[in-house]
């Protein structure tokens, strides 16, 4: 069985057992895009038992990553698991995706397994844990650590201005042409906001909780570490890491990233309104793109 599915800049094909691929949801990210996308190859199997071979270079969070001659090979266990039994085994040659899952094991995190953020990092896309609505066909992205206030922010906009909510967890940052636009992932946490889009970015918003709402304006190391910090990166492999920290420096130069201090009523959407109404073009990200 195949199922193919478009995710940014990449095509993938999965295939293998119908009780493999049953197991996948599409999320609506089955549609062929207009624009053009890079075909990748994803090859599952199932085994009665996964063996490493090999010793660890990163050891954290359930995953185990075995570096080879010219590629690495990851190995998934659950966290926690005092013995570390493995249930996944996944390794990348050239344009395919070699998957192997142990029986009985949950099939949902196929986007993780296959390193679906490396990928995406090769074609100048980025992962960046945030929330995000389309206001005026542009993305705005709440983005600070987890309990900070995204959700909450973005449910704001929704109701009071009546934005559309486009991803509650996970949003894919991409140089697209040259233009800063943001792309729907099948990533969404347990929020109900999934959209398969692709819009140009307005602005990204660093979160602070505070008692009165304010904008504040960051420093290029701000910018760049606030962001380094929430994207999804392997923080094991060098070479990612210096991609990405390039391609987050670009966008921090290219387009508008504010600080925004905020308390959870409507005066935070109003005066994030007031600076986005009052901010230069130039560094809006995709103002220009539409």
């Amino acid at each position: 069985m195949i199922r193919k599915l478009y995710i940014g800049p990449l095509s993938l094909s999965f295939s293998g057992p119908t009780d493999l691929i049953s197991h996948m949801t599409e999320d609506d990210f089955s549609e062929r895009p207009e624009w053009e996308c890079d075909d990748y190859c994803i090859d599952l199997k199932e085994t009665d038992t996964i063996q490493m071979d090999g010793i660890p270079v990163f050891d954290r969070d359930g995953v185990q990553v075995i570096s080879c001659h010219n590629y690495e090979q990851r190995y998934y266990y659950v966290p926690g698991d005092l013995y570390k039994r493995l249930n996944v085994c996944s390794w990348q040659i050239e344009k395919t995706v070699h998957l192997i899952l142990r029986n009985g094991v949950l099939h949902h995190q196929y986007y993780n397994y296959i390193g679906l953020e490396h990928l995406l990092l090769n074609h100048n896309a980025i992962v960046l844990h945030s929330a995000s609505v389309i206001y005026q066909g542009k993305a705005i992205l709440f983005s600070a650590p987890s309990g900070t206030g995204k959700s909450t922010q973005a449910d704001l906009w929704k109701k009071h201005r009546n934005a559309v909510g486009f991803n509650g967890d996970r949003n894919l940052i991409w140089k697209k042409h040259g233009r800063w636009m943001v792309a729907g992932l099948p990533w969404h946490g347990t929020s109900p906001d999934c959209l398969n889009a692709c819009v140009p970015l307005r602005a990204i918003v660093v979160l602070r909780q505070a008692k009165t709402d304010q904008t504040r304006i960051l420093s290029p190391a701000e910018k760049t570490l606030a962001l380094f910090s929430e994207a999804t990166i392997n923080r094991w492999n060098q070479e990612d890491q210096e991609k990405a920290f390039s391609l987050l420096d670009a966008l921090c130069q290219e387009t508008d990233i504010v600080g925004l201090d905020c308390t959870m009523n409507p005066s935070a959407v109003e005066v994030l309104e007031t600076y986005l109404e009052g901010s230069t073009d130039g560094l809006a990200g995709g103002c220009k793109f539409l």
